[in-house]
């Protein structure tokens, strides 16, 4: 099994580039929001272990909601995301991006703040940018690019077959039409025009990994839970408290934002969506969320990695990032 790697890249671009920016990342896509994997920067489709990928500009558009708890928003550039989800190491993976898109990287963050990138040091400067999620999710872990698109191709030969089947013949027999279908598939496997790959051993030390964090979480749980019983009580009272005091925030979207990010969506089959905004003050709000980032973080590695977080079924990766000190 090939575990699943996460990869994210920020940068805050500089004043009045953005603009540029926006220009030169259009330029990469066949349609709106939909990048054209052989663009003339970024190859994507030489990437064989690259499930998805995405360039996002993201800007505060919601500073002014801290407002109302009393705080004065402070002014948050707009920052250049890259990021993505892969098979693998992202290490590797990176070292194969700056090798193999070093001109159309440099290109795309040129229009950022301390891009100041020497020939072969390109790796460094993404590196030293990487962001780490507090929480991160895979729909099917260790389920590769490899296997779904053999699979896909599986699906589409079966369907193909299927059909020129029914139309000779009147088999009704689902054990006879069974049979002659797994016949197809062993004769397209053994000239090679179906490829169903074994799956490849799991990275070494991988495992162990997994049991050490799948212990992690419940020992914390169970060496805290005298102090948790006794503390639990103040704490939903105090969180209760807060959530009937918290000012309403019930302005609406900007109603051109939503034109521009509708335009951009429902191209494909799939769509990738970003939600910025900032922390509630004070440190119990913090705390919490982080608390709770580790509990989503636990869950999605060791609970929900077969198709579903929670009861949703349609999300292929998902990642919870805190920047700017948790804020």
């Amino acid at each position: 099994m090939i575990p699943q790697s996460t990869f994210m890249i920020m940068a805050n671009i500089l004043p009045d580039r953005e603009d540029q920016l926006r220009s030169l990342l259009a330029s990469m896509n066949m349609a709106p929001g939909m990048a054209n994997p052989k663009n003339d920067l970024i190859p994507f489709y030489q990437f064989k272990q690259l499930h998805v990928a995405r360039f996002a500009i993201i800007r505060a558009n919601s500073n002014e909601d801290i407002a109302r708890h009393g705080i004065e928003p402070e002014t948050w550039s707009p920052r250049l995301a890259f990021l993505g989800d892969i098979d693998g190491d992202p290490d590797l993976f990176l070292a194969e991006l700056a090798l193999r898109a070093d001109q159309g990287l440099r290109k795309i963050f040129s229009h950022c703040q301390n891009f100041d990138v020497s020939d072969g040091t390109l790796l460094a400067w993404l590196r030293e940018n990487s962001l780490s999620p507090s929480a991160n999710y895979i729909n099917w872990r260790g389920r590769s690019v490899a296997q779904i698109r053999e699979e896909m191709a599986l699906s589409e030969a079966l369907n193909l077959k299927l059909t020129e089947i029914n139309a000779s013949s009147d088999i009704d027999d689902p054990i006879v039409l069974h049979d002659r279908l797994q016949k197809f598939v062993k004769d397209e496997t053994a000239s090679l025009r179906l490829r169903l790959s074994p799956q490849p051993p799991t990275p070494a030390g991988w495992w162990l990994r997994n049991f050490v964090h799948l212990l992690c979480l419940p020992l914390f749980l169970i060496l805290l839970s005298p102090i948790l019983l006794v503390g639990l009580p103040f704490y939903l009272f105090y969180l209760r408290r807060l959530e009937n005091s918290d000012p309403d925030n019930s302005l609406r979207a900007d109603r051109e934002h939503v034109r521009e990010l509708k335009n951009q969506e429902d191209i494909d089959v799939t769509n990738h969506f970003n939600v910025f905004g900032q922390v509630k003050p004070g440190r119990f709000r913090n705390y919490t969320l982080r608390f709770l980032l580790w509990v989503l973080d636990y869950a999605s590695r060791h609970v929900y990695h077969c198709g579903f977080l929670a009861r949703v079924q349609t999300i292929h990766f998902a990642r919870w990032v805190l920047l700017d000190n948790n804020k």
